[in-house]
């Protein structure tokens, strides 16, 4: 059979129109939003952003940042939301919830962003799209915020009026400023995302009040009486009252929920030419109604002079020094726990 050669110019003829309907069908159409958006992703029901670049993670940077910017001009004292009450009640960490999250700079949490598929125009640029359901969201925010008033809820039965009122409020105050501040701003998220949806939170006031009222409680239940066996240390009591004045306790003379006690032994001798003084303290931090929260003990170096009022001084300056550091971080520890 002989073989047909087909000349240069038809070859190429026949080529261009082989190929003229692949490079066509290969073209790729500009999607509706591009041009269309609020006919696809109306703004009564979507939170849309959009971003172009020469990466796909290019534009959908863009897109995403453009979402944030209608948080951030809308909230304004939006911050980056965090799942704090985990580090306020020691719950494990619910890392399934994150997988659904998207967080854009410091400015706003929130959930849901999908995707729309991007597209390349002719010049190489592509195009991205997110968008947020404005239901789908709402549905998630109320979510969180009913596991979170669950959680506070709990949180306040346990030391609405517990035993130490002192470990009570240390609790409370950072759920105040963890998990009720997440509340917050998880509903004004859910308002923004839909102004109707406000009415399913009614009661997010109500419980944020019973948490103040908790606080309020506790720190007036924040009493101590200080008990002291030689009046010659009566600076000691002074510094330690002072120290635990600044924790939030109120000094009282007498009926104090918590019992101070500042046991010192002074251990004097004295030789020819000094007089010696070696402390011991034993202080021991106690409910009134029994039972001890905290105690330290220390011996101290000898303390020497020629004259004992000045060697008793010297060893209570080392006292009240030793009164800082470690000692307020091991009673304050032994306290709160």
């Amino acid at each position: 059979m002989k073989r047909q050669v087909i000349p240069q110019r038809q070859r190429f003829l026949l080529l261009l129109f082989i190929g003229a309907p692949l490079t066509a069908a290969m073209a790729q159409e500009p999607p509706r939003w591009l041009n269309r958006q609020e006919a696809v992703y109306p703004s009564a029901a979507y939170i849309v952003g959009t971003g172009a670049g020469r990466t796909r993670a290019e534009a959908e940077d863009q897109a995403l940042a453009q979402i944030s910017r209608f948080f951030s001009a809308k909230v304004s004292d939006s911050t980056e939301l965090l799942y704090r009450y985990n580090e306020v009640l020691g719950v494990e960490s619910e890392t399934s919830a994150f997988s659904q999250t998207t967080r854009i700079s410091s400015q706003a949490e929130f959930f849901g962003v999908e995707f729309a598929e991007s597209y390349t125009d002719r010049n190489g640029v592509i195009h991205a799209l997110a968008c947020i359901d404005r239901g789908e969201a709402v549905k998630v925010y109320a979510a969180r915020i009913r596991s979170n008033s669950l959680l506070l809820g709990d949180l306040i039965d346990s030391y609405e009026r517990g035993d130490n009122p002192f470990a009570a409020v240390r609790k409370l105050r950072r759920a105040k400023s963890g998990v009720a501040d997440l509340l917050v701003k998880y509903a004004d998220m859910a308002a923004l995302m839909n102004p109707q949806s406000a009415g399913q939170f009614a009661s997010l006031p109500a419980l944020i009040s019973r948490l103040d009222r908790a606080i309020a409680d506790n720190q007036a239940r924040l009493t101590l009486s200080v008990a002291l066996n030689d009046e010659r240390a009566r600076s000691v009591a002074l510094t330690l009252g002072e120290m635990l004045r600044q924790e939030g306790f109120l000094i009282t003379d007498t009926g104090g929920v918590y019992t101070a006690s500042i046991h010192i032994e002074w251990g004097e001798g004295a030789t020819a030419n000094y007089r010696t003084v070696r402390p011991r303290l034993d202080f021991t931090l106690g409910l009134r109604d029994g039972g001890t929260l905290a105690r330290y003990q220390k011996e101290y170096a000898a303390f020497r002079h020629i004259s004992a009022e000045e060697a008793l001084n010297r060893a209570l300056r080392a006292i009240e020094q030793d009164l800082g550091g470690m000692f307020s971080a091991q009673i304050i520890r032994s306290i709160e726990e």
